[in-house]
């Protein structure tokens, strides 16, 4: 696993895309889209025949120092790794914490739902990297941070987040 990254994403990670597209099962029709600045994410919307904003807010987490090398190799070669493991306010050099990116992504969240529409019903879909989503779920249910490494969120999984009078709830 490389940490970070901008790149373009392998066409065979998008097959998977055009094949949901094909039995219908993408997104419900959507009144807002959203999209995090990297290019994978917003190759992965356009597959979904989407036209969604971009927000800063959404990008994936910033690894600083990090970004780009081996996970495995970062074990071995960098003392703060065990911390940032461990522990969500350590982050990388240059880098941002979980707590960070949690408060980050979670002010994009409670700003959604105190929009012009306020949390009325409409449908929103955001395309963003699984680091983004976890901080999503984690700020939705008001789940400590130390739960951030406890969510295995796959590449192209749908999480859906109802908000009710500023509460927000997760269906899986």
């Amino acid at each position: 696993m490389v940490l970070g990254g901008d790149g373009e994403p392998d066409p065979s990670a998008l097959r998977p895309i055009a094949q949901l597209v094909a039995e219908g099962k993408g997104f419900e029709p959507a009144v807002e889209a959203w999209v995090s600045p990297e290019v994978a994410a917003q190759r992965t919307a356009e597959e979904f025949g989407l036209r969604a904003r971009l927000s800063p807010r959404l990008r994936d987490r910033e690894y600083g120092d990090w970004a780009g090398r081996r996970f495995e190799d970062l074990l071995t070669s960098e003392t703060g790794i065990q911390d940032w493991i461990t522990s969500p306010e350590a982050a990388p050099p240059g880098g941002e914490s979980a707590d960070d990116l949690i408060l980050r992504a979670g002010s994009w969240l409670d700003d959604l739902a105190a929009g012009p529409d306020g949390p009325a019903r409409r449908t929103v879909v955001a395309v963003v990297h699984p680091t983004v989503v976890a901080a999503l779920v984690l700020h939705a249910i008001d789940g400590p941070p130390s739960g951030f490494r406890r969510l295995d969120i796959r590449p192209l999984a749908q999480v859906r987040l109802t908000a009710r009078r500023a509460h927000w709830s997760v269906r899986l």
